[in-house]
């Protein structure tokens, strides 16, 4: 992580290599060669988070790029266009309905929410928890071979 704020914002940088392979129903990972890197900016401005993501040096042959926007499994309400869905209802790979989808903790008094993206082939909400090692709630953009960068904002506030 590469801290790049100015007295103005905080922006951080992250490379991440995508060097690693799931295995045990994803609860671990081994080492595998890499097959290039993600580079994410984000830049925090009041209730936003604006993200920037890059892809460099991506091997040929790859067929989707999946970006995930998690936080703990907290938030346990989520919402899109169509549906609410609390707790266990969830799941683990339940599409995105509409133009925007929402995690809400009503523990933590936040929401947080992401909107569809035109260029993503696809658009999902997930939440597990599998003590002791898995434990979050997210949406995740799929994005296709042709993928190389893309730009979003998170909305962050108070529960509603």
């Amino acid at each position: 992580m590469v801290d790049l704020s100015t007295q103005a914002a905080p922006v951080w940088v992250k490379t991440f290599e995508l060097d690693r392979l799931g295995v045990d129903s994803d609860r671990s990972f081994r080492a595998v060669p890499s097959r290039g890197q993600v580079v994410v900016t984000y830049s925090l401005s009041g209730g936003t988070v604006d993200v920037k993501v890059q892809a460099a040096n991506l091997k040929p042959g790859f067929e989707q790029v999946v970006l995930l926007n998690e936080q703990s499994s907290r938030f346990d309400d989520f919402a899109d266009a169509t549906q609410t869905r609390l707790r266990a209802e969830i799941g683990s790979w339940r599409p995105v309905q509409g133009d925007w989808g929402r995690f809400r903790s009503d523990a933590l008094g936040l929401e947080w929410s992401l909107p569809r993206l035109p260029a993503a082939d696809g658009m999902y909400a997930a939440r597990e928890t599998r003590s002791p090692d898995i434990d979050f709630s997210g949406i995740e953009y799929v994005f296709g071979p042709g993928f190389t960068e893309t730009e979003y904002q998170l909305v962050i506030g108070k529960a509603r």
